[in-house]
């Protein structure tokens, strides 16, 4: 088997992952907080616990899409709901970008076990399954994931690199780092609405162009 796929979907696995970090949420903002209060060590151990339930969640949307592949007529239909959904999210990134919205959440009063609460926390998160069936659908899609164990252990790793080091920029970064992001917030918001938007056209352009060659 050639290396070169397979560090392609590492390399998908890794820059959705991370991308999708950035943006304010609980889970980093909570990261951030567990690494000033109680030291970098419990942060990482906090982002390990995160990471290890993405982990989890990965998997299974893979395990899932697999079986959906091979119903040609259900993964064609899925496809297009897809699509539909990328959109969906880039036109509510730009609308974020335009207005200028921020993220304010209240940090938790103590965090004793960190790990334990890094899994609990991020395992709740009700967007972690369709987000990584989403691109999961979109990479499978474009041959970019295939159906093996090889290209599923790439892509997990990847994933899971590319979270280890979203955690890392709001463990070190800490409140200098949120501070700067918060007020260039709208920046990221245009730059991941542009990316959904070019993943849905040329998602577009290869469905109605089945004979353009992945590169």
């Amino acid at each position: 088997m050639k290396l070169q796929p397979l560090i392609r979907v590492f390399s998908w696995g890794l820059l959705i992952s991370f991308l999708g970090s950035l943006p304010l949420g609980p889970l980093n903002l909570i990261t951030t907080y567990v690494s000033i209060s109680t030291g970098t060590v419990a942060g990482f151990a906090f982002a390990a616990g995160c990471i290890l339930t993405e982990l989890i969640f990965v998997r299974l949307a893979v395990v899932s899409m697999e079986w959906i592949s091979r119903k040609q007529r259900l993964f064609k239909t899925l496809e297009w709901i897809t699509i539909l959904i990328i959109l969906i999210l880039a036109v509510y990134s730009f609308i974020a970008a335009y207005k200028h919205t921020g993220f304010t959440s209240a940090m938790p009063t103590d965090i004793k076990f960190p790990f334990w609460s890094g899994i609990t926390i991020s395992a709740i998160d009700p967007m972690k399954i369709p987000f990584w069936f989403l691109w999961s659908s979109f990479l499978l899609g474009k041959k970019i994931l295939i159906p093996d164990s090889s290209f599923y252990n790439y892509y997990t790793v990847g994933v899971g690199v590319g979270s280890l080091l979203g955690f890392i920029i709001f463990i070190y970064g800490g409140n200098y780092f949120i501070g700067s992001i918060k007020s260039n917030q709208y920046i990221i918001n245009w730059i991941i609405g542009a990316v959904l938007l070019a993943t849905a056209v040329i998602q577009v352009y290869r469905y109605f162009n089945p004979k353009v060659v992945d590169t």
